[in-house]
């Protein structure tokens, strides 16, 4: 993901009363930019889980060596990720859109209308959660170059690795073009930095396009 890197937490944070905020926040210079730097830092509560058992300061970008990345900037964190699909399209060469590749309603300069939702508003997940006991994700948006960090507990355990930057903002369900045997169902404790997780222990809650909320049962069909 390249500048200006605005995620979809800060395109509805005037709409969650963080409308001061957001009315700071100078799109131009880009999440990464010197005079956002105080404003996407910040810790907004209706971005956290009370269920998410992770750290809840701001965390420094790094890059994919875990050396800090040059912009030096940190960002709020959120419990929450968005839908791309079944794809990570983050994982490809760089490429404007991801139209082609993203079948999900929320990617890189998606212009996705209600319209093109095929199986409807109500039936297409939007948004799901994501516990920073897993791994950082921003509610402000992306900085490019960045890479999203597995905590050490996830590393062990799910020998996971860093994912590109897109991936602290959005979350793709699989089976990916590279990987036809992972589904990414929710909670599945072998899955990746960029995957719907959750610490309640029957499942994860997303949000459907309709606005409705849904838990959807981490025991459920992997093809379902």
């Amino acid at each position: 993901m390249g500048p200006p890197g605005t995620g979809w937490g800060m395109a509805i944070a005037p709409f969650m009363e963080e409308g001061s905020l957001s009315s700071q926040y100078r799109v131009a210079d880009g999440v990464a930019g010197v005079a956002n730097r105080a404003i996407v830092a910040q810790r907004l509560t209706t971005f956290l889980c009370p269920s998410s058992a992770g750290q809840r300061d701001a965390f420094e970008v790094l890059n994919a060596t875990g050396d800090p990345h040059a912009s030096g900037a940190s960002r709020g964190r959120a419990d929450y990720v968005a839908n791309a699909g079944h794809e990570d399209p983050w994982d490809t060469s760089p490429l404007s859109s991801w139209e082609s590749i993203s079948n999900g309603p929320l990617y890189r300069n998606s212009r996705i209308r209600p319209a093109d939702m095929s199986d409807g508003l109500s039936k297409t997940v939007f948004l799901g959660e994501h516990s920073q006991a897993v791994s950082q994700k921003a509610w402000a948006g992306v900085v490019a170059g960045g890479f999203c960090q597995p905590t050490e507990t996830y590393r062990l355990l799910a020998h996971a690795t860093p994912a590109h930057a897109a991936a602290f903002v959005l979350s793709h369900s699989g089976p990916a073009a590279d990987e036809q045997s992972v589904i990414h169902a929710p909670n599945d404790s072998m899955g990746h930095p960029d995957q719907m997780f959750s610490e309640h222990p029957t499942g994860a809650n997303v949000t459907l396009g309709d606005g409705s909320m849904r838990l959807i049962d981490a025991a459920i069909d992997h093809q379902v």
